[in-house]
């Protein structure tokens, strides 16, 4: 198991709390046969965040491998204003180079989580980091260990920790060692149950329900999708990166569904919306003017096809692609239904 010791204090000095304790668990985790690195801010000269450079420098490749390397992590924050530092918030900031990947972020990643402060406010750095690890889809050990930096040595010269607090550290240690045994088998067991909970059941196509203020509602499949005409376009992702897509005129789904549009799009009908919903409760909203040929040039697409291949799982079978606009807000994933509705004061 290879586990990554990530030691966002910013203080470039030797003695530092952040450099002990990353002494002291990495010596914990070597008497455990565990393969240790480590990665200090203090050294890594990461420049801030970019999500539109085309051409990150190497040194924010080399900390994602050494991210994404890992199978266990340790994140090591002092206090700073109620959160984490700056400069390690900085350093997550840029794993958002790693979306496209199959196992994007730090997915399955096992995350053990400590944090000081002068007084009894550690915890506060706790939960900062719990947040942004569970929102790059970590996992967080149910153990934590906030600590007072005030009682965290025995002697003044800060050489020697307290037991008490190396107790907590060696508790830490051995759950995140054992981590991912115990998420295999938790794994393991929730598949057992997903199967008997699913087993029986005829399997069922995703679907894009068409309602509202239509003459027929639809429930298209892919197939029903396939069988109309098709068009292709292309759109830029949230890192500036043009990809292909393929699938079918939202215009066309509206008009077999019997959306007002052309010559009818006029008067109250201009009040008319499209109200798009995706899996996860994302929504985007266009009025029906944006997307009727007799008005602008602009094709808004439902796709199933990416580069030639069908959409990758978490993204499709359907996405929304709005080609032309200045940020990709409205290309939504995971699309279940459009809603035709009037927009009233």
């Amino acid at each position: 198991m290879n586990v990554l010791i990530f030691n966002g204090c910013s203080d470039y000095k030797p003695d530092t709390t952040g450099r002990r304790l990353t002494a002291y668990l990495h010596e914990q985790l070597a008497a455990r046969n565990l393969t240790v690195s480590e990665f200090h801010i203090s050294e890594a000269q990461i420049p801030f965040f970019d999500q539109h450079e085309p051409h990150p420098p190497a040194v924010i490749r080399e900390m994602c491998d050494l991210f994404l390397q890992s199978d266990g992590q340790i994140w090591l924050t002092p206090l700073y204003h109620g959160g984490m530092t700056g400069m390690m918030k900085n350093c997550l900031d840029w794993l958002e180079l790693t979306a496209r990947l199959e196992k994007p972020y730090l997915t399955d990643k096992v995350i053990g989580l400590v944090a000081w402060a002068d007084g009894g406010q550690a915890m506060q750095g706790i939960n900062a980091m719990d947040a942004v690890a569970k929102a790059l889809r970590a996992w967080v050990v149910p153990y934590t260990v906030p600590l007072v930096k005030n009682h965290l040595y025995v002697d003044t010269h800060r050489h020697e920790f307290a037991v008490e607090h190396t107790r907590k550290l060696d508790r830490l240690v051995s759950i995140l060692a054992n981590a991912q045994q115990l998420f295999a088998k938790s794994l393991l067991l929730l598949l057992i149950l997903f199967f008997c909970f699913f087993s029986g059941r005829a399997q069922q196509a995703a679907t894009v329900k068409v309602v509202g203020e239509v003459t027929t509602p639809l429930t298209l499949t892919a197939s029903d999708l396939a069988a109309m005409p098709r068009t292709a376009d292309s759109a830029k992702d949230k890192q500036g990166v043009m990809h292909h897509y393929s699938g079918v005129a939202i215009a066309d789904i509206l008009n077999k569904a019997g959306v007002t549009t052309a010559k009818q799009l006029r008067g109250k009908n201009m009040a008319k919306y499209l109200l798009v919903s995706c899996a996860d409760g994302y929504q985007v909203v266009f009025s029906l003017a944006e997307l009727d040929s007799t008005i602008t040039d602009r094709v808004a697409i439902l796709a199933d096809q990416e580069e030639g291949k069908p959409l990758a799982t978490g993204v499709g079978p359907f996405k929304l692609i709005v080609p032309g606009e200045k940020r990709p807000a409205r290309n939504c994933f995971q699309v279940t239904s459009l809603f035709i509705g009037v927009a009233k004061e």
